[in-house]
């Protein structure tokens, strides 16, 4: 059955030469449970069940070394202690770090240069 969830994506790029929608757009391209689960910009597509995201984020990482990949997943309908907003970040397909039960984004940006997309 699994449970659904809203999934949000932002970048962090130091290279100007990167664009932010053409790498969602080739995370979207690779990953079928991406394209259902984020738009082209990031924000949330509609509710799904990316049972693998955490995987997948961190291979597609591997591929854009310099980018910082913040995934944010938010429960649909929370049905218990363990349902909870949580916020993870990837680059080079390593440094993941969980942060749970999240009020706020403004809390997950503090000390962060994050690019929320529009």
């Amino acid at each position: 059955m699994g449970h659904y969830t809203y999934y949000s994506l932002s970048l962090t790029i130091d290279d100007e030469k990167q664009n932010a929608v053409d790498i969602i757009k080739h995370l979207r391209e690779e990953y079928t449970e991406a394209e259902s689960a984020i738009e082209e910009n990031g924000t949330t597509r509609d509710e799904a069940k990316w049972y693998d995201f955490d995987r997948d984020m961190d291979e597609f990482s591997r591929k854009y070394p310099d980018v910082l990949f913040v995934l944010s997943g938010e429960p649909c309908v929370p049905d218990s202690k363990n349902d909870r907003s949580w916020v993870l970040t990837y680059k080079n397909g390593g440094s993941r770090t969980r942060y749970q039960e999240i009020q706020e984004k403004k809390s997950i940006k503090k000390g962060l240069k994050v690019w929320w997309l529009p």
